[in-house]
């Protein structure tokens, strides 16, 4: 058949389809099985009264009303793990539970249709289904048929669940449509909030959501910590997340909640209150709310079992160093050195083997009573250096918790002392007083003057506001350019810093046109930009200039227009094409302009 005549087939079928749905809109009865009753929606257990039942997206209670609240009656519930309770309506819907049959919680109050992959269906509990659940569904003919909610909220009929790519309903129609999202509120970069969609929220520049779905005055204000550990509760844009000396702690965030400041342990084990980002080593802070109490920072002292049985209070380092056996978290007062057992090496893995000086009752190897690791060696693995803070410790890297030199058999001198560090991603130099508060490159009995450190890596650098490209560091790419590091060795290119572009009818199509281009190039072109790092989607199945690919899958077909009616006729709002904030024959045009466009990538 020529292909122009199936074009106009398909148009005049459409609208004719289309004009006929309106006049019998137009024409229709009431249906009388339409009752008003009460609505408990999804999202948040509210409740609120419908004239259809198919406008509620939730419990609906035939005749029943909000004043008394239909959400606050007591009613079997079935929890998401399969289990029956009884609880109010308002509670279970927020626990995610369903059911409501009206009979006490029984044997089989929680059952429901089970469909494979391949659609076949048994009725069973949800805990023992190994496939897709509808909760008391049965088996009935085509039970395992339903509706599928794609990723961007669309709806589409499923024959089995294994085609579907995305949720699956069993026995569900996609009118009523069960894929609207729940609504959030939504906070922009600018402190500006508005109601909509959680993909919508994250797709919109600086988006975060809020706890609770309300707008309320300030309600993008969030706390912010400072340097010094202080609070103050701001915008996300006077917070200046590109100083890395501050903190945001999200949208309607509170002082309270944030604990900006806490105890910051130093090297020589002293205490003071600060922020993390002013604690000299971050990784020495102990967190917020967190107090200098006496000897916080001190390292810890628990039981250390000698060889000779006898128990002291040591630090770890201390009781390594002298072969002995640390118990964590244990006391001398719980005997953990008594003679009913043994302590000594116990060599344990692999070739070679590790060891380490532990109990003869928590040896899971081969055991040398009364023997050091330096003594047994482990099938002939040699000890080597450990630095436990300052300290160096001959023992197997198994039992060192600290900083392991497997070069070095000795520690004359000592390899644990202080020296130079250098930060590979700044090429800065730090002097410490031992290597393990290092995470870098150490090198013991360094000075940093002159710095001994190499520069770091570059790469292609993209300004987040120009997507103009430079060769810079990767912190000072992300901290002082406000830009996106695309890794070690990358080169400046004409699109490293572009994404998708959708080019106007001019430029050969009806916005289903996909070009990456920087956004200055873009607007150029009077194009539409998708933002920095976009993608014309996947070769195979174009979707970010294709508004055509109505389904999202499986690139540009039929099943695109038989998807968009469908949405058409349900009155989705997906079916508003043009954008004209009304449903339309003229969206179905629209829609065909573009379906016969194609989709493409230049």
């Amino acid at each position: 058949m020529n292909p122009s005549c199936v074009r106009f087939a398909l148009v005049a079928c459409a609208v004719v389809i289309a004009s006929l749905s309106l006049a019998s809109a137009a024409l229709a009865d009431p249906d009388p099985a339409k009752l008003p009753g009460a609505c408990c929606e999804r999202c948040q257990g509210a409740c609120f009264v419908v004239n259809d039942p198919s406008e509620c997206l939730g419990a609906f209670f035939a005749g029943g009303s909000c004043e008394p609240n239909a959400c606050d009656q007591m009613a079997d519930c079935c929890l998401p793990d399969g289990s029956c309770i009884i609880t109010m309506i308002r509670d279970c819907i927020a626990a995610g539970g369903g059911g409501f049959t009206g009979s006490p919680c029984g044997p089989t109050s929680c059952q429901g249709a089970c469909c494979t992959f391949e659609g076949a269906c048994t009725v069973s509990a949800r805990i023992d289904c190994f496939g897709y659940f509808e909760l008391l569904a049965g088996c009935d003919p085509p039970a395992c048929n339903g509706a599928c909610c794609l990723f961007d909220g669309s709806c589409t009929a499923a024959a089995t669940p294994e085609v579907c790519q995305g949720n699956f309903f069993i026995g569900a129609s996609c009118a009523p449509d069960p894929c609207p999202p729940c609504p959030v509120a939504c906070c922009r970069a600018d402190g500006t909030c508005f109601i909509t969609i959680p993909d919508v929220c994250f797709d919109t520049n600086g988006g975060e959501i809020l706890p609770q779905p309300v707008c309320a005055p300030a309600a993008c204000q969030g706390a912010c910590c400072l340097v010094d550990g202080s609070c103050t509760v701001i915008l996300r844009s006077a917070c200046d997340l590109a100083d890395p000396n501050r903190t945001w702690n999200g949208a309607g965030s509170t002082c309270a909640q944030a604990g900006c400041s806490g105890a910051c342990c130093a090297p020589d084990f002293s205490c003071s209150i600060t922020g993390p980002n002013a604690c000299q080593f971050p990784s020495n802070h102990l967190g917020g709310g967190t107090v200098c109490d006496p000897g916080i920072c001190n390292p810890p002292v628990f039981a250390c079992c000698r060889l000779d049985f006898s128990c002291v209070l040591s630090t770890e380092c201390d009781c390594l160093s002298t072969g002995g056996a640390f118990f964590f978290d244990v006391t001398c007062a719980a005997s953990p050195c008594a003679e009913s057992y043994s302590i000594g090496a116990c060599c344990y893995g692999g070739k070679p083997e590790t060891c380490m000086i532990t109990t003869s009752l928590s040896c899971n190897g081969n055991f040398s009573d009364g023997l050091t690791c330096e003594d047994t060696f482990c099938n002939f693995q040699p000890v080597f250096a450990c630095c436990c803070f300052d300290t160096c410790i001959l023992t197997n890297p198994g039992q060192c918790n600290g900083v392991s030199f497997f070069n070095l058999t000795t520690c004359s001198p000592n390899p644990c002392g202080a020296g130079a560090c250098c930060d590979p991603l700044t090429g800065l130099c730090q002097s410490l007083p031992y290597p393990s508060l290092c995470f870098g490159n150490y090198t013991v009995g360094q000075a940093c003057e002159p710095n001994p450190c190499p520069p770091p890596p570059t790469g292609a650098c993209c300004d987040r506001d120009t997507d103009a490209c430079t060769i810079a560091p990767f912190i000072p790419c992300v901290e002082n350019n406000n830009g996106f590091y695309r890794g070690d060795g990358t080169v400046c290119t004409p699109t490293i810093c572009g994404g998708a572009c959708c080019l106007p009818p001019v430029q050969g199509g009806v916005g289903s046109v996909c070009s990456i281009l920087t956004r200055p190039d873009c607007a150029a072109a009077g194009g539409t930009h998708a933002g920095l790092f976009t993608t014309c989607g996947f070769a195979f199945n174009l979707t970010t200039c294709c508004r055509a690919n109505f389904n999202g899958f499986g690139g540009l077909s039929v099943q695109d227009l038989f998807d968009f009616l469908a949405a058409y006729f349900s009155n989705n709002p997906r079916a508003d094409f043009n954008n004209s904030g009304s449903i339309s024959v003229q969206d179905i045009f629209d829609f065909l302009a573009a379906y016969f466009s194609g989709c493409r990538v230049v």
